[in-house]
């Protein structure tokens, strides 16, 4: 199987996404960069210096990701054949790849609902339902 580093790499460097395409990417790329510091600032007050590592994997992967994706919506045929018969194409693996390490770093960094929510960050609303309420005595008792 082809690893996505080589993927990734051969992407950057093929012919088939225009600059159109590129500029595209950068954009998005740009513009959730923008948003996620944005979330750090609000909640923390500023970004650290021991988060720009992590910030820095997470706008290569997401580059990845989204360059992957016009990839594969380019592609002729997205099954290949291989050794051991038809296999999806390559690229699909190295953009799932990309996407678990995407979500891994916006969970170390806070920014997904459940770890939002686990940081005390996002209260979500509870509505008490006639159980609970009956379980806390709110329910006058006959």
């Amino acid at each position: 199987m082809v690893s996505d580093i080589y993927c990734a790499i051969v992407i950057k460097n093929s012919t088939n996404m225009s600059e159109k395409e590129q500029k595209r990417v950068d954009k998005k790329v740009a513009k959730f960069m923008k948003s996620v510091r944005g979330f750090l600032i609000e909640k923390s007050g500023c970004v650290r210096p021991e988060w720009e590592c992590s910030l820095l994997l997470l706008e290569t992967y997401l580059e990845e990701f989204l360059m992957f994706s016009i990839e594969i919506e380019n592609l002729e045929n997205i099954v290949t054949i291989g050794r051991n018969g038809e296999q999806p194409h390559a690229l699909f693996g190295a953009r799932d790849k990309s996407a678990i390490r995407i979500e891994g770093l916006l969970k170390s960094l806070g920014c997904t609902f459940k770890e939002a929510t686990k940081m005390d960050i996002v209260e979500p609303m509870v509505e008490d339902s006639p159980l609970d309420a009956f379980i806390k005595n709110k329910i006058e008792k006959r």
